[in-house]
């Protein structure tokens, strides 16, 4: 596989030649230190894209030093990426991310409209039991329940996480799922295209 084996060389590079460890906490995220152990320079990476945050001088230098090993190209400040939207306000010194792009092609995929007017105060229906299937329940098809669920996740994890529990929960039923749990999917992606400009600021 063409982008295993880049990312493999990639991963090489940043740990020998830029001297920048890997995160413990993710193997795609790199750091660099000053002497006096003070984060000066964070390089994520997904496949051949590099999005760097840090000390003005320490993003520059390591832009010379990429540019000596692969070739590159720079689109300047982010506005999105890997399916998060960014913006900065570097006067008032914050950062936000969403993914309403994202949420938006997740209702075209799987057929789901936002609703109009006032829309649902929660992810779900918690009032509702959901228990795995029975004989006599009908059936989801499977693929489909695992994909959407797979793309809820991705919202949880990066810009969403209110509607962590309420994947956390759907999430118990991908190896059988039924018609029921699948209701309660597809309103998640209701409320997230209802709410699908809010974000996370940090």
């Amino acid at each position: 596989h063409a982008a295993k084996t880049f990312h493999d060389h990639l991963h090489k590079w940043f740990q020998e030649t830029a001297d920048m460890p890997a995160a413990t906490s993710d193997k795609c995220l790199y750091v660099r230190r000053n002497k006096q152990g003070e984060v000066i320079l964070v390089a994520a990476t997904w496949v051949d894209d590099v999005l760097l945050a840090g000390e003005p001088q320490a993003v520059q230098d390591f832009r010379k030093e990429i540019a000596q090993h692969f070739s590159v190209r720079d689109f300047g400040e982010p506005k999105d990426f890997v399916g998060c939207e960014i913006s900065r306000d570097i006067e008032k010194g914050i950062g936000t991310f969403k993914q309403t792009k994202y949420i938006e092609k997740m209702g075209e995929r799987y057929g789901v409209q936002a609703l109009q007017g006032y829309g649902p105060c929660a992810p779900m229906d918690y009032s509702i039991k959901l228990a795995p299937s029975s004989d006599t329940d009908q059936r989801a098809d499977p693929t489909d329940y695992r994909s959407i669920i797979g793309a809820l996740h991705y919202c949880a994890h990066c810009t969403r996480p209110d509607i962590s529990a309420s994947v956390s929960i759907l999430s118990k039923f991908l190896a059988d799922p039924n018609t029921a749990h699948m209701k309660q999917a597809l309103k998640v992606l209701e409320y997230l295209l209802w709410s699908k400009h809010i974000g996370l600021t940090y």
